[in-house]
Parts: structure tokens; sequence; C-alpha cells
């Protein structure tokens, strides 16, 4: 009766030993699995022998080195991908501000030299009329005055909508 608990106590302690080797490393690679569930890419599982579970502990090694280096090369794509996203807010930044400097320029040049030549036309064609005589004459000169205004007009107009002087007068960017 002795011998038979004392041999049973050895084959409990020995299932125990033989239970804790084989729960052991199954322990580990589930810790291994959660560490990297949470981003960690640096844990390694243990690899203790050449049985199933080195295998499936090497084959967890190798997934998660390419897990790594996917998000090295995911993290450099974003890297790069952001900083191709600023070069063109940039260039885009540029391109609209060229824009409006051209704008700028056109209508201050269309309301400064254009609108000079036509007020000039405007006060010789006065002086013409008042100098003639003949009815007709002064008629066909009234006619050229309306239409230099009408020009005049059309072109002061044309000056606001290429640039509004409200953006000046708001002080707006551009």
């Amino acid at each position: 009766l002795i011998f038979t608990g004392i041999f049973s106590l050895m084959g409990l302690l020995v299932s125990l030993y033989l239970t804790n080797l084989l729960i052991k490393p199954l322990k580990e690679l589930v810790g291994v699995t959660r560490a990297v569930a949470g981003g960690d890419l640096q844990v390694r599982a243990k690899i203790r022998s050449e049985d199933d579970l080195g295998k499936l502990g090497k084959a967890f090694n190798s997934m998660i080195e390419d897990l790594d280096k996917w998000s090295k090369e995911r993290q450099n794509l974003w890297n790069e991908l952001k900083k191709r996203e600023e070069m063109r807010g940039q260039l885009l930044e540029k391109v609209i501000k060229a824009q409006e400097e051209e704008r700028k320029r056109i209508a201050r040049e269309l309301h400064d030299e254009t609108s000079q030549s036509m007020a000039s036309l405007m006060v010789g064609l006065k002086m013409l009329e008042q100098e003639g005589d003949g009815i007709e004459r002064k008629h066909r000169i009234k006619e050229l005055r309306e239409m230099a205004s009408m020009i005049m007009d059309k072109v002061r107009d044309l000056a606001l909508e290429l640039r509004p002087s409200s953006l000046d007068d708001l002080g707006l960017l551009t």
C-alpha cells in the first residue's frame, strides 16, 4: 500500500512535470502572440527544441520578422507620401500665387495704360468736336466719344473681373 502510494505520487509528479514541459512553451507562444497583437514586433519566441513546438516558434519568429519588415516599409511609404503631399501643397500655393500676381499685373496694365489711352482719345475727340462746324462731323465725333466711353467701361469691368478690388480692400491674402 505504501509502495502504491509512493508510485502514485511519483507518477503524479512526473505527469505534472511533463505537462508543465509541454504547456510552458505553449503559454510563451500565446504571450508572444498577444505582444505582437499589441504592436510589439521586437518580441521573439524562445526556441528550446527542434520538435513541433520549436518549428511553430520558428514560424512565429519568421512571421514577426516579416510583419516588422512590412511595417517599416509601410511607414517609409507613409512618410514619403506625407512629404510629397507637402511638396504638392507648396507647389499649388506657388501656382496660385503666380496666377494671382499675373492677374494683378494684367488688371493694373488694363486699368493704367488702356484707360489712360482711352481718356486721351476722348479728350482729343472733344477738342475736335469743339473746333469743327459741320453738324455731321460733330455727330460722328460724338458717336466716337460714346464708343470710347463704352470701351473704357468694358476695360474697367474686365480689370475688375480679373482682380476684384474687394480683395485688396478687405486685405485678403493672394
